[in-house]
């Protein structure tokens, strides 16, 4: 029973940290995203002004490589670092409370502390 409550309660602060994380890239995303839109428009405005103007309507994204690399790399490469460095840990702490000997490190502790005490 103490293993499946271990092994639940670890699960459910998993789930809830990878939620809360989930839900903070894709709030920052939205966010840099409306400001890049803006700032794209703005230069389209500012660009018109001084006649010059873009032949082939592009996004922020891929008027400037080094954001579309940026973005490349974290899809790429970077969230599924994180992802597998994530799992890793949560499966090797799991495997560490699972295979815990509880009632050992009580009866343990209980001798070490209370019955020495008590011999005194």
């Amino acid at each position: 029973m103490a293993k499946t409550v271990s092994i639940v309660a670890g699960l459910v602060a998993a789930a809830a940290v990878t939620y809360k994380f989930r839900d903070d890239l894709i709030h920052n995303t939205s966010d840099i995203h409306n400001r890049l839109t803006k700032a794209n428009e703005n230069l389209q405005v500012t660009a018109q002004d001084n006649t010059k103007t873009f032949t082939k309507r592009t996004t922020i994204l891929e008027s400037v490589p080094v954001l579309a690399d940026s973005q490349r790399y974290v899809s790429e490469k970077f969230v599924p670092s994180v992802k597998h460095s994530w799992n890793e840990k949560v499966r090797d702490t799991a495997h560490t409370i699972v295979h815990t000997d509880y009632v050992g490190c009580a009866q343990k502790l209980w001798e070490d502390k209370v019955m020495s005490q008590l011999k005194k």
